[in-house]
């Protein structure tokens, strides 16, 4: 018989619990059986086919690989995962974390190449998810982020490294520009998939945030504002912009499209009683536009003069003319300058009489003019009443219509 050993770590500290055999090193777990045969010694003869179920040490390997990884212990984490390829080679998330770890444990100054493989190790791990039903847009959305967050990584790694040595310049004319463009390309394949969600969009449009502030940071401090490069960056993340903005445009109608296909008769209803309430509408306009008509004029005879204006306009007018003959006489004429200032004298004291006879005349025109406006309104009301209820109720069926689901 040989000793008892994990096919996984090479652990002999074995340890029976709850009925199965458990390696006390990385936490593996044994049936009875599977204990029996690992300690058998020679050659065994299997006819047939032989099903062997690994989920037990998948998951094992799972937690210890999710644990590895938390703790920021890529070396062992990639170990893991490398681990758990072998046993399924469409483990999305070993596939993409084996190599993010492997490129995490790289050094500063070669993070920017190994970036690209983990680039590729993100886009075959979205492949395998795009396998499954339904999708599984969560985890299309952590990939993002961490992609995000590498490249961010990367660009902050070699700012720092210029800033402090004044080299690594190359990689800014080169690689810099290079993982911008890739990781937008990357992100936009996901918003324009026939998966996509408002989560994955949100996602995208965040990672786009994230590097947009990013590059602005970076490229203020090396570029300035007005340098071609800046500007070409600039424009890169416009375009992305706007594909972000489409695809958010083209879900969002999808959505509504879909909502309508489900409702049609809904719609149909809605857009019955719509062009019955305008056809109603254009009906009450026109009993309602003579009384409009009426009271418009009926205000603007409000504003009209009365006769005592007219009368005060010509009174003055005589007064000024006066005045005006008085002013050319020489300084001997005295005579008949008196016998002017007597008619202006005249005049003026009928002023006073005018100007009540205007406050009388404006208040009888006024009062008749309202009274005349409020019987109108009055009758119009009912009318128009019916015409708010039309209007209010046509903008509800409109929002409701075109309102995003």
């Amino acid at each position: 018989m040989k000793q008892l050993t994990c096919e996984m770590c090479g652990s002999t500290d074995m340890l029976k619990q709850d009925g199965v055999f458990v390696c006390q090193t990385c936490g593996c777990k044994y049936t009875v059986e599977e204990a029996r045969k690992m300690m058998i010694e020679g050659t065994v003869n299997v006819t047939g086919t032989v099903k062997v179920d690994k989920s037990d040490e998948m998951d094992n390997l799972a937690v210890l690989a999710e644990r590895a990884l938390k703790e920021g212990n890529y070396e062992s984490a990639e170990h893991y995962y490398d681990s758990i390829l072998k046993i399924n080679p469409e483990n999305w998330r070993a596939n993409f974390y084996k190599s993010f770890c492997s490129t995490m444990q790289s050094k500063l100054i070669n993070l920017a190449s190994r970036f690209y493989t983990t680039l590729n190790a993100a886009q075959s791990s979205v492949q395998i998810i795009e396998k499954t039903e339904p999708i599984d847009c969560d985890s299309i959305i952590e990939i993002i982020d961490k992609i995000t967050s590498l490249a961010i990584l990367v660009f902050y790694n070699r700012f720092n490294l210029y800033q402090e040595t004044e080299s690594g310049w190359d990689f800014f004319e080169t690689d810099y520009e290079t993982i911008i463009s890739n990781v937008l390309t990357f992100d936009l394949n996901a918003v324009v998939a026939k998966y996509v969600s408002n989560e994955i969009i949100q996602a995208v449009d965040s990672s786009y945030q994230e590097l947009s502030e990013t590059v602005s940071t970076i490229n203020s401090y090396l570029f300035g504002s007005t340098n071609k490069y800046n500007v070409l960056m600039n424009d890169l993340f416009d375009s992305a912009n706007k594909v972000i903005k489409e695809s958010k445009r083209q879900l969002q109608k999808s959505k509504n499209d879909a909502y309508w296909n489900e409702n049609a008769e809904k719609r149909k209803q809605l857009e019955s009683e719509s062009a019955t309430l305008e056809t109603q509408l254009k009906q009450l306009h026109v009993q309602v536009d003579p009384y409009d008509s009426e009271i418009k004029a009926w205000k603007k005879k409000r504003k009209t003069e009365t006769p005592a204006v007219e009368e005060k306009k010509k009174l003055e007018e005589q007064i000024s003319a006066l005045n005006q003959q008085k002013s050319n006489l020489s300084l001997f004429k005295g005579k008949e300058k008196k016998a002017l200032q007597a008619q202006i004298d005249e005049l003026n004291s009928r002023l006073p009489t005018i100007n009540e006879s205007i406050k009388i005349e404006k208040k009888e025109l006024n009062n008749l003019c309202d009274g005349k406006i409020k019987e109108l309104e009055g009758a119009a009301k009912p009318l128009k009443d019916k015409i708010d209820a039309i209007e209010k109720r046509i903008k509800e069926i409109k929002k409701e219509l075109t309102m995003d689901r």
